[in-house]
C-alpha cells in the first residue's frame, strides 16, 4: 500500500462529508515481473471515460451513476475506506456471498450514497499461486449466483438489462473454461442463461457447441 493512501482517503472524507466510501486505483505485481504497467482502472473503459471528463483529481459519483457503473465494472472492491455510520445503514459483509462479499457490500453502499474514486494508483496487489481470484470456476459461479440474486431484487429496467448481460457474460466465460475440460458441462453452462446480448458471447457459445459436437463425433464408435 502506498504510504499516502489512508491520508488521501481520510482527507477526501473530511472535505466531502457526504461521501460514504473512497476507492482508489490499484495495480498488480508479482515476484518475477514486478508491477504490472496496466493498472486496474485502465481495464475499466466506462470508468476511464468518466475520469477523462472529471475536472478534479477525485471523482465523486452520485448513487445512480455509481450503482450503474458497478453493475458492469468492479471498480470499488479493493480495500475501500468506508464510514462506520454507513455500515449501520447498509449492513456488514454478507457471509453467504463469498468470494464476492466485498463487491456486494460496495454495491449496497453505491445504491444509497455517493462514493469517491481516486484514479491514482495507491494500492498494490500481489499475484501468487494461492490467489483466490485464480480459482476461475469458483469465482465465476459466485459471480453468477450473486447477479441472479441482484436481478431478482432489481426494479430499474436498465439495471435489469445490465445484470442479464453480465449473467450472460459470466455464463459464457464459465462455458469457455470447461470447453476443453468437460464438453457436456460447458454446454450446460452456455445454455444456463436465456439471453446472450453480446455478439462476442454468441460466437463463443457457438464455438463451444461446435467443439463439443465435434468431440462427440470423433468419439462415436465406428459403424464398419
Amino acid at each position: 500500500m502506498d504510504p499516502a493512501r489512508i491520508a488521501t482517503a481520510v482527507g477526501i472524507m473530511q472535505s466531502h462529508d457526504f461521501v460514504a466510501s473512497v476507492v482508489t486505483n490499484f495495480a498488480h505485481f508479482d515476484d518475477e515481473s514486478g508491477i504490472d504497467p496496466v493498472d486496474h482502472f485502465a481495464a475499466c473503459p466506462e470508468l476511464s471515460a468518466v475520469l477523462r471528463t472529471a475536472a478534479d483529481a477525485t471523482l465523486v459519483l452520485k448513487p445512480a451513476a455509481a450503482a450503474t457503473l458497478l453493475l458492469t465494472e468492479n471498480v470499488a472492491s479493493s480495500a475501500a475506506l468506508v464510514r462506520r455510520s454507513v455500515i449501520g445503514v447498509v449492513g456488514p459483509y454478507d457471509e453467504t456471498t463469498p468470494p464476492c462479499e466485498d463487491y456486494d457490500f460496495q454495491y449496497r453502499i453505491a445504491r444509497r450514497f455517493p462514493i469517491a474514486v481516486v484514479p491514482r494508483v495507491l494500492l498494490y496487489k500481489r499475484r501468487h499461486a494461492s490467489n483466490l481470484s485464480d480459482d476461475t470456476p469458483r469465482m465465476l459461479r459466485a459471480q453468477i449466483a450473486l447477479r441472479r440474486r441482484m436481478l431478482a431484487q432489481a426494479a430499474d429496467p436498465h439495471h435489469r438489462r445490465l445484470l442479464r448481460g453480465m449473467l450472460a457474460a459470466y455464463a459464457g466465460s464459465l462455458a469457455y473454461y470447461y470447453r476443453d475440460r468437460d464438453a457436456s458441462l460447458a454446454v450446460r453452462c452456455a445454455l444456463s442463461e436465456p439471453r446472450f446480448p453480446y455478439a462476442g458471447n454468441a460466437r463463443q457459445i457457438a464455438g463451444i457447441l461446435g467443439a463439443a459436437a465435434g468431440r462427440r463425433i470423433r468419439r462415436a464408435p465406428s459403424l464398419r
